[in-house]
């Protein structure tokens, strides 16, 4: 996957993203394995105060998900929070 501007590319499929579901991706994509509370994604993607909603991460993670049609990709730790799946090490 490749990232550059507002597009993500997996394979010879280009995917648009919002400036926030671009971000978030990004904080995921940054320390694969990592994972990330609720609370910290908000302080991370949407910095103001008053827009820490943490219903709001749910919602960005289900539009990620969807549009990157890799469900898998981005993995829910139950009462924790958000992770992406390290990339597979290459064997060859």
């Amino acid at each position: 996957m490749r990232l550059a501007d507002h597009v993500v590319q997996r394979g010879d499929r280009k995917i648009e993203l919002s400036a926030r579901e671009l971000t978030l991706l990004k904080v995921l994509m940054r320390e694969p394995g990592r994972v990330f509370t609720r609370t910290e994604l908000c302080e991370r993607v949407w910095e103001r105060e008053h827009e820490h909603d943490t219903k709001l991460v749910e919602v960005f993670i289900v539009r990620l998900r969807r549009r990157l049609g890799s469900p898998q990709l981005i993995q829910t730790r139950r009462h924790v929070g958000y992770t992406i799946a390290a990339p597979a090490s290459d064997t060859r």
